[in-house]
């Protein structure tokens, strides 16, 4: 619900991008859910709806935990550096493009300049994360 939301605390997570990245991930589901609430019928609004999930809740989610996950199964330091956090904005903006498109059937640039976002937030990913995902981790450090 959204007053358990603000149990939460998500602002206090704010500082940290890999926190961020989740809660926004899942304000995304919030969204996709307005968005299909209010399609009646309309194809552009039912297809908002759906890049808000798929591209603003799952991918947004997706590359947050591909990124926390890789960063700690290999022994590193969880947090985010400069390309990541680029990635990591990326995919809001590419949602709210593909949902402009929808909603405003074109212009076709828009769908474009979306896909293009999407696809480049994974390619950072690819080429930030692969070597070390290859790579033996990092040794753990023996517990006190």
């Amino acid at each position: 619900t959204p007053g358990g939301w603000t149990r939460w605390r998500g602002w206090r997570t704010f500082r940290d991008p890999l926190l961020r990245c989740l809660h926004i991930a899942y304000l995304w589901l919030i969204v996709s859910f307005v968005l299909r609430a209010c399609a009646g019928g309309r194809a552009g609004w039912h297809d908002a709806a759906v890049h808000a999930f798929t591209i603003g809740a799952y991918s947004t989610l997706k590359i947050g935990l591909m990124t926390r996950v890789g960063l700690k199964h290999t022994g590193r330091p969880v947090r985010a550096d400069r390309p990541v956090r680029i990635a990591f904005a990326m995919m809001p903006i590419a949602a709210v493009l593909r949902i402009a498109f929808a909603v405003l059937h074109g212009p076709e640039w828009l769908a474009g300049a979306s896909a293009f976002l999407w696809a480049a937030a994974f390619l950072i990913y690819l080429f930030r994360f692969g070597p070390l995902l290859v790579r033996a981790s990092l040794p753990r450090s023996a517990p006190a």
